[in-house]
């Protein structure tokens, strides 16, 4: 089970005998939002509810996004006077919907400047305006005339609890960001109190994530700003050292986790990965989610 407060961390901190690593451990850790789905019959979704996947109520007057003239599938609605009830951060908006969309055609990873408009993060203000329920445009124009089909399955429809927990950072993201308590990542008993953070499925909005790879934040600064992060050379590249400085300003807003659970949305993320999308943390603060960028791991 997730560890949802700091009474339950400090408790699981002294069993595993990591007690005087506790203050530095407390330091890192930072909240989250669980998100629980539920396969429901897509009837029983209202208007404004959470849910993973199925038929979204939008506004009548917001368009279904595409890209490229082919229709993004719809990830999740969260109603943020839900979700927000669990952040104790204050980073998400106490009222409101967010909806986010991804590309299943294509499946872009979010390393090359070129993924912009793969996917999208909507951001609706007043969560009554969600009255038309929407079902995704079957075709769409090609440019040469032809009718390009919607070549993928919508995801089922999942209701959405929310819950709060805890995370932790892995020891790729303390060795690049943490050094001075690199050492943690090296404990095994540091390894199983992460893991008891971290559910089998870890679908959360906020906090750390459970990285697949390395961490994201560096790719997320330098693909944001035109350099291509599919190898080394946007690292490398004259202006990586001038984007450095704002490396640190970027917060997971969405994981979603790959889910196969016969109660679940049944989504599986190339290999057994997840789908990561991210803001800076004083746009996330001023409710600019166009500024939101997605990155896809496996393992």
């Amino acid at each position: 089970m997730a560890i949802d407060d700091v009474a339950g961390m400090r408790t699981r901190i002294r069993a595993l005998g990591l007690g005087e690593h506790e203050v530095a451990i407390l330091r890192l850790v930072r909240p989250s939002v669980r998100l629980r789905p539920r396969l429901v019959d897509p009837s029983e979704l209202k208007p404004g509810d959470s849910r993973f996947g199925g038929d979204p109520h939008m506004p009548p007057e917001m368009e279904w996004p595409t890209w490229d003239g082919v229709p993004l599938a719809h990830l999740a609605t969260v109603r943020l006077s839900e979700a927000s009830r669990h952040d104790s951060t204050g980073l998400l908006p106490k009222r409101g919907l967010l909806y986010f969309w991804y590309d299943l055609m294509e499946m872009r990873w979010g390393f090359d400047p070129d993924d912009a408009g793969s996917f999208r993060v909507d951001y609706v203000a007043d969560e009554g305006a969600a009255t038309e329920l929407r079902t995704v445009p079957r075709v769409t124009p090609g440019e040469s005339g032809d009718e390009l089909a919607v070549d993928w399955e919508a995801p089922p429809a999942c209701r959405l609890r929310f819950h709060p927990s805890l995370t932790l950072p892995d020891a790729a993201w303390l060795a690049e960001f943490a050094p001075e308590h690199a050492e943690l990542g090296e404990l095994d008993e540091y390894n199983e109190l992460l893991a008891e953070c971290m559910d089998a499925s870890q679908h959360h909005m906020l906090g750390h994530p459970a990285a697949k790879q390395n961490p994201m934040e560096p790719e997320c600064q330098m693909v944001t700003h035109g350099l291509y992060c599919g190898d080394a050379s946007g690292f490398s590249d004259p202006r990586a050292e001038e984007l450095e400085g704002g490396i640190a300003d970027w917060r997971l807003l969405l994981q979603i986790d790959t889910d196969e659970e016969a109660d679940g949305p049944g989504w599986m993320w190339g290999d057994m990965g997840s789908l990561y999308f991210w803001m800076p943390e004083q746009a996330l603060r001023e409710r600019d989610f166009s500024k939101a960028w997605m990155v896809l791991q496996c393992s």
